[in-house]
C-alpha cells in the first residue's frame, strides 16, 4: 500500500509541471483533465507545449486517447492472455520499458537536461540503496526537479551581482 502512494505521489510534480498549460482554466476543468492525466499524455504535452502547441484541451485529448487504449488493451488481454504462456519470448514484458524509453527521448531538450537528469538518476540510486519502499522515486524527481530551479536561482543573483 505505501508502495503504490509512493510512487503515485509523483503526480504532484505532474500537476505542478502543468500550471502554465492549465492557466486561465477553471478548477472544474483541471479536476477533469487531470482525472485522465497519465505518465504518457503528460510527456507529449510538455514537449508539445515547449514548442507552443499544448493546450489542457491535447492534455485531455491524449488522456481519453490513453483511456481507450488501455481499456482495449485490457479487454484484449484478458481474452487471449490465456494463449501466450510466456510472454518474454516475445519481448512483451519489455513493452513498458519501450514506452518509458521513447518518452525520455522524447523529452530530451539538449545540454541543458545533463545535469537535473544526473542528479535525478544519481539520487534515485542511491536514494534506493538507502530508503525502504518506492521512495526513491520520490527522491529522484524531487531532486531532478530542484536543479533548474537552484540553477535558475544562481542565473539570477549572477545577474543582480
Amino acid at each position: 500500500m505505501t508502495g503504490v502512494a509512493v510512487i503515485n505521489l509523483r503526480y504532484l510534480l505532474i500537476g505542478a509541471s502543468l500550471e502554465p498549460v492549465f492557466r486561465g482554466t477553471t478548477i472544474g476543468h483541471k479536476v477533469t483533465v487531470m482525472h485522465l492525466v497519465a505518465d504518457e499524455n503528460w510527456a507529449v504535452t510538455m514537449a508539445a507545449h515547449r514548442q507552443g502547441q499544448a493546450s489542457s484541451e491535447f492534455l485531455l485529448g491524449g488522456g481519453c486517447c490513453l483511456l481507450l487504449a488501455w481499456c482495449l488493451g485490457t479487454l484484449t488481454g484478458h481474452q487471449l492472455g490465456t494463449f501466450i504462456q510466456h510472454p518474454e519470448v516475445f519481448a512483451l514484458d519489455f513493452a513498458f520499458v519501450a514506452v518509458f524509453t521513447a518518452l525520455t527521448i522524447g523529452m530530451w531538450r539538449g545540454k541543458k537536461d545533463l545535469i537535473p537528469w544526473t542528479a535525478a538518476a544519481v539520487i534515485a540510486v542511491t536514494a534506493e540503496k538507502f530508503l525502504p519502499g518506492k521512495w526513491y522515486i520520490v527522491a529522484g524527481g524531487l531532486g531532478g526537479a530542484l536543479v533548474p530551479a537552484l540553477q535558475q536561482l544562481v542565473r539570477d543573483r549572477r545577474r543582480r551581482a
